[in-house]
């Protein structure tokens, strides 16, 4: 091959690197948009099955499951979560906020194992959960629990979906008289969202 038939492939390779890591970063955000806005549990307890979703879907289960590093990062999401709930649309338009490690407490596993579903199994039922035949084990992010396949939980989901499916066909343009949620009214901001 010649000199300019290498640059051309090299120049493909890095093409198709880009769009590897395009697809990677909206299949994370896909999975955390569905566990803090969709699932009927997750939605209104950030915590549950946070460790289990940092586990598979970021460190592509490539560290032991119960590691700290798992429980600091999920630590890591839920703390900005919760930040950027108090932050009002003009702090996020104008990106007066800020991303610190300083937010996360040097003792995380606690917090999230309280719940029933983000226990961790003992090794010996790990060792026969990853032996099992089950292609959804028990200690993955998928495994749904009994708090999950209720009916009120099952309509919080699909009345989520339905309503992030909603907004997300909906024109985001933003426009002169959107700019500045904080100073309208409740009554002038349902309006607003309303024509949007």
């Amino acid at each position: 091959m010649i000199n300019e038939e290498m640059d051309t492939v090299q120049v493909l390779r890095k093409h198709k690197k880009i769009e590897e890591l395009d697809n990677y970063l909206y299949a994370i955000r896909s999975n955390l948009d569905y566990h803090f806005f969709i699932n009927g549990v997750s939605s209104q307890t950030p915590e549950f099955k946070l460790d289990a979703l940092v586990w598979s879907c970021i460190f592509h289960e490539k560290v032991p499951r119960y590691s700290n590093q798992v429980y600091k990062l999920a630590m890591y999401l839920l703390k900005h979560f919760e930040y950027m709930r108090t932050l009002s649309f003009t702090d996020i338009e104008k990106g007066n906020f800020e991303f610190s490690t300083a937010r996360v407490p040097s003792v995380c596993r606690e917090t999230f194992t309280r719940l029933s579903a983000n226990r961790p199994l003992s090794p010996e039922e790990f060792e026969k959960e990853a032996s099992s035949p089950y292609v959804t084990k028990k200690y993955h992010y998928n495994y749904r629990h009994p708090e999950e396949e209720t009916e009120a939980c099952l309509r919080r989901t699909f009345v989520n979906m339905a309503t992030q499916t909603f907004f997300s066909r909906k024109d985001k343009t933003v426009r002169e008289e959107n700019l500045n949620f904080d100073t309208m009214t409740s009554r002038e901001r349902e309006e607003v969202m309303y024509k949007m």
